[in-house]
């Protein structure tokens, strides 16, 4: 009789076990799992379309455009990221314009790199898929918080995306010995695009290459790990020398000098140790457990079941430093710096929770609870996440930039006063100057330059329109910017505000826009 007929002495058939999942099923799954999670990452990311977008997102946006539109990077068109910052913005709104919708692809192609790094790197424990799978939820979950502003794709999520994706494949150079250096080419080739879009990722990508080399053997596996370390920062090298040849034959390698080494030296202030010491007191405050904490506390109480490991652990300590001093060097701790822990929680919690002796419970604990605080943000409509994070500071940039595309004729442009780019974003043209911030103009290295560069713009483009805050509407300083404003905008015969009232403008004396609101039959003065 088969077994599954069989019966117990009272004629009763027993209970059938479960039948296990057959050759097709088992090669289905991993597949299903991953489409799920991207999917999943996909909902959870939507939410930004709604939400209005803040500063750095808006500049980024309008300096690659700008570059799409012929102005020269960091030479007509001044920001002081990396390239690859804006290369790929430029290729988000090559496809869908200037628009939310740019933000939202890069945030989605970015994110599912880095789901796969976690994948890779939390699967690296013992082999284990399920710490992979639990790594990648994670991600999904944590990884667009909003009080870390992950859900926008700010510069860490592509520095976050080539630090996980150089992790893994410095793994894989460990497992596949015949081809561990050209792992290791590829490994530094990713680690170093992180600092080209944000220059102090440097540091994330020396730390793990120490790191690799302290957590291999003596012997034969300690030179193979200094000789893949040599690869990485060959790797490295070689692209930033690439850029520099790149910018030296268009004439352009002093402004990438200016751009990405000069100025974010003189943006740090005083020296990056100060700056490391000062910030240590508040490496981890109050209002960051609430998306960090319950990762850290994993981390801390599962460290003992893998701290055997001894490439992981050497990895993941000296991974651990260079985020510390990615993330404190800069001196502004901006809440969507947090953002740089991002990849060590959710790879360590995910390795904590896949203990031998917890893994039944403890993944899916685990996932529960830190979806748990983000379910509020979630249900609440864009505005009110915007306002909850900056106040009312970009929550009305859509609305006053429909409404300045409204007032403004087709090939009529607003300068914007504040370094707030959001209006102009919104309104769908283009900015009168390559100098989106007036403190671009007026301090910093070769500040001089981009004064010149600012002046000569707005006098070809004469903007019709200077716009202000409402607390702050008026010209404020003595430098020739301000000067040559003052000299040609002034209070327009009707009030203009934009934006529920948060903005004001002044129109250029005797321009188009200040006619039309004189009336017919009026004359300006």
């Amino acid at each position: 009789m088969s077994s599954l007929a069989a019966s117990d002495p009272t004629g009763a058939s027993s209970p059938s076990p479960q039948a296990p999942l057959g050759p097709r099923a088992r090669r289905l799954r991993g597949p299903a799992c991953a489409v799920g999670l991207v999917v999943a990452l996909l909902l959870a990311r939507a939410p930004s379309l709604s939400e209005p977008l803040n500063e750095d997102i808006t500049l980024y946006s309008l300096v690659a455009n700008e570059v799409l539109h012929g102005r020269a990077l960091y030479t007509e068109v001044f920001e002081a990221k990396g390239p690859f910052l804006y290369a790929c913005y430029a290729a988000a709104i090559a496809l869908a314009g200037c628009t939310p919708l740019a933000p939202y692809l890069l945030s989605c192609v970015f994110g599912t790199i880095c789901l796969a790094g976690a994948y890779a790197v939390g699967g690296a424990l013992r082999g284990d898929r399920t710490a992979g799978w639990l790594a990648a939820g994670l991600w999904v979950v944590v990884g667009g918080d909003g009080w870390l502003q992950g859900e926008t794709p700010n510069a860490e999520l592509f520095v976050n995306a080539c630090t996980l994706g150089g992790w893994a494949l410095l793994l894989k150079a460990d497992v596949a010995s015949s081809r561990r250096l050209r792992w290791a080419l590829a490994a530094g080739f990713l680690l170093a695009a992180g600092s080209a879009f944000k220059q102090n990722a440097a540091f994330l990508a020396a730390s793990l290459a120490a790191g690799w080399i302290v957590g291999a053997e003596r012997g034969r596996p300690r030179r193979e790990a200094v000789a893949s370390a040599l690869c990485v920062a060959l790797s490295g090298l070689g692209l930033w020398l690439v850029l520099a040849l790149v910018f030296l034959a268009s004439g352009r390698l002093g402004d990438l000098w200016t751009a990405t080494v000069a100025y974010p030296r003189f943006h740090v202030g005083q020296s990056m140790l100060d700056n490391l010491v000062s910030g240590l007191p508040r490496l981890f405050p109050a209002w960051t457990l609430r998306s960090l904490g319950l990762l850290l506390l994993a981390i801390l109480l599962g460290l003992p079941g893998w701290k055997r490991e001894r490439r992981l652990l050497a990895t993941f300590v000296a991974l651990a430093l260079g985020t510390l001093l990615t993330h404190l060097t800069p001196g502004k701790l901006f809440p969507h710096y947090w953002q740089h822990w991002l990849p060590l929680f959710v790879v360590g919690a995910a390795w904590s929770a896949t203990h031998p002796r917890v893994r039944r419970v403890a993944p899916l604990l685990l996932l529960v609870l830190s979806a748990l605080p983000q379910l509020d943000w979630y249900l609440r409509d864009g505005e009110w996440r915007s306002r909850a994070k900056f106040g009312s500071l970009y929550s009305e940039a859509p609305r006053a930039g429909r409404e300045l595309d409204a007032l403004l004729a087709p090939k009529e442009q607003v300068y914007v006063w504040p370094e707030l780019t959001g209006p102009t974003f919104y309104s769908g043209r283009r900015p009168p100057s390559g100098i989106l911030w007036r403190r671009f103009a007026l301090v910093g290295p070769g500040h001089q330059a981009r004064q010149r560069l600012l002046l000569r713009d707005l006098e070809r483009s004469r903007p019709e329109l200077v716009l202000f805050l409402r607390e702050d509407a008026r010209f404020s300083g003595d430098d020739p910017v301000t000067r040559w404003l003052a000299a040609h905008y002034e209070p327009p015969p009707r009030p203009l505000s934009f934006g529920r009232g948060r903005y004001v403008g002044w129109v250029r004396r005797a321009g188009a826009l200040h006619r039309r609101l004189l009336g017919p039959g009026s004359r300006a003065r």
